[in-house]
C-alpha cells in the first residue's frame, strides 16, 4: 500500500512538473502520457503500453470531433447554451483546455486540461465514466471501445496567429463613400428602427458589385495597405480573401458582397477608425438554420483581420458625445442594440460584445455622465453587468439603474415586441418610436 500511494505521490508530482514546463515552453509542447502504464492492457498487447506523446491542442480537437461538437479549430458551439451558442464567445486553448464566455459552464482546466475536456464533455453527452484509457483513447483519435482509428489528429497545426494590422481611417473612409445610406435605412426599418438614428449612426449598405469596389480600393492604395488595414487577407495560393466579400469571383462582379452592412467604429469627431460588417438577408438565414441545428456555425457579422489596437473603442461615440450631459446614457451590446436604444430616444454606445471591454475613449464620453448598463437578458449579458459596471465606477463614471429584460431578450428584440404587441409607430416610414 505504501508502494502504491509513493508512485501516485510521484505521479502528482510528474504530471505537476508537465504542467510547469508547458507553461514555460508554450502550449505547442505535448505531454506524453506517464500514467498509463498502469490501466489495463488491450487484448494482444503487452501489458506495459508504448507511450505516445499526446499534444493538448490537437487532443482537444479529437474530442470535440469523437463528441460530435461543431467547430472550426479555434471555436466550437457550446453544447452547454444549447440553440442559443455563440461560437465568437468561445475559444479552443492551445492547453487543450476549453472557454465558453457567454455560459461560463463549458470551461475546462487543469495540469493536463485536454484530460478535463475529454471528461467534461463525457459528462455534458452521458457516456459515463470513461477509464484513463479510454481518455486517452479519445485524445489520440482513437476508438475508446475498441482501439479502431477513427479520424486522424496527429500532428495538427496549431492555428497560424492574425497577422499584425493597423487603423487605417483613409482606407475605412473611402469604403464607406461606396456605401448607400438610404439603402441602410431601408435594411435597418425592418427592426422598426428610427430613420434618424440610422442616419445619426452612419448605417450604410453596400449595393455595388463588390468585385468593383475592391477593385476600385486596390486601385488607390494596392493590396499590401488594405491587407494591413485589415480588410483582407492573403491566402496560400497568393488569392485574396477579404472580409466583406470573401475571395474574389465571377460572383463578385455581379453583386454586392455577403457581408454588405457597414457598421462603423467612429471617434468623437466622427472619424472611422473600426469596421464590422453585418451579413446579408441570405446570411442571416443561414445563421438562424445553424441555431435549429440544421448547419455548421455561419457568422452574422466579421470584424476587420487583427482587430488592430484602437479599432474596436464603441459604436456611437460620435452620436452621444453631441447629447446633453445631462442625459442618461445606455451602455448596450453592439451596433445593433445601440440603434435600437436610439429609437427608443436613449442615446446609446454598443460595445463590440460583453467580454471586448470599455475603451478608454468610450469612458472619456461616459465620464460626467449618467449611465446605466442595459445589456441582454440572458445569462451571459446579466453576469456581465455587475463586472462593467465595477470598470465604470472605478473610471467614475456614475451608475444609475439599468433596465432589465426578459430571459433571452436583448434592446432590439425588446423594440420589437413593443411594436408588434402595443403598435407603435416605427422606422418602416412611420417616424419615430414614442416610449
Amino acid at each position: 500500500m505504501g508502494q502504491a500511494v509513493s508512485r501516485r505521490l510521484a505521479r502528482g508530482v510528474l504530471e505537476a512538473t508537465v504542467a510547469g514546463v508547458l507553461a514555460l515552453r508554450g502550449s505547442a509542447a505535448t505531454v506524453t502520457d506517464m500514467t498509463e502504464t498502469n490501466a489495463e492492457p488491450r487484448a494482444g498487447n503487452a501489458a506495459r503500453v508504448q507511450r505516445d506523446p499526446i499534444d493538448p491542442y490537437a487532443g482537444a480537437l479529437a474530442a470535440l470531433n469523437f463528441f460530435g461538437v461543431p467547430n472550426d479549430g479555434r471555436q466550437f458551439t457550446c453544447p452547454m447554451c444549447g440553440p442559443k451558442a455563440e461560437p465568437k464567445k468561445t475559444k479552443i486553448r492551445p492547453d487543450g483546455g476549453l472557454t465558453c464566455y457567454k455560459c461560463g459552464e463549458m470551461s475546462t482546466g487543469g495540469s493536463f486540461a485536454a484530460y478535463s475536456t475529454v471528461m467534461k464533455l463525457a459528462e455534458v453527452y452521458g457516456q459515463g465514466e470513461l477509464t484513463k484509457r479510454q481518455v486517452f483513447d479519445i485524445l489520440r483519435g482513437c476508438d475508446p471501445f475498441g482501439g479502431r482509428k477513427v479520424f486522424e489528429v496527429r500532428n495538427v497545426p496549431m492555428p497560424e496567429p492574425e497577422p499584425e494590422t493597423f487603423v487605417d481611417s483613409e482606407v475605412l473612409e473611402a469604403l464607406r463613400q461606396f456605401g448607400d445610406l438610404e439603402a441602410g435605412v431601408r435594411y435597418w426599418a425592418q427592426f422598426h428602427f428610427d430613420p434618424k438614428v440610422v442616419r445619426a449612426f452612419d448605417g450604410r449598405v453596400i449595393n455595388t458589385p463588390w468585385a468593383r469596389v475592391w477593385g476600385e480600393l486596390v486601385s488607390t492604395f494596392g493590396e499590401e495597405r488594405l491587407i494591413r488595414a485589415g480588410l483582407a487577407k492573403r491566402l496560400d495560393d497568393d488569392s485574396i480573401w477579404t472580409v466583406p466579400g470573401g475571395k474574389i469571383t465571377d460572383k463578385s462582379k455581379r453583386y454586392p458582397p455577403d457581408y454588405n452592412v457597414l457598421q462603423f467604429y467612429k471617434a468623437v469627431d466622427g472619424t472611422p477608425v473600426g469596421l464590422e460588417v453585418r451579413g446579408n438577408a441570405f446570411i442571416a438565414k443561414l445563421a438562424q438554420e445553424h441555431k435549429e441545428g440544421k448547419r455548421p456555425f455561419v457568422p452574422k457579422t466579421r470584424n476587420l483581420i487583427g482587430n488592430a489596437k484602437g479599432s474596436r473603442i464603441g459604436f456611437g461615440l460620435d452620436v452621444v458625445a453631441k447629447f446633453p450631459v445631462n442625459r442618461v446614457v445606455w451602455l448596450v451590446e453592439g451596433y445593433k442594440d445601440a440603434l435600437a436604444a436610439g429609437s427608443m430616444k436613449r442615446p446609446a454606445i454598443g460595445l463590440a460584445g460583453v467580454n471586448a471591454g470599455i475603451s478608454e475613449e468610450a469612458l472619456e464620453v461616459l465620464r460626467g455622465r449618467r449611465v446605466a448598463v442595459a445589456f441582454d437578458g440572458d445569462e451571459a449579458g446579466q453576469e456581465s453587468i455587475a463586472k462593467v459596471e465595477a470598470v465604470l465606477a472605478e473610471a467614475g463614471v456614475q451608475l444609475v439603474p439599468g433596465p432589465r429584460w426578459p430571459e433571452g431578450r436583448d434592446v432590439a428584440d425588446q423594440l420589437a415586441w413593443q411594436h408588434e404587441n402595443r403598435k407603435l409607430p416605427c422606422g418602416r416610414g412611420c417616424g419615430p418610436t414614442s416610449d
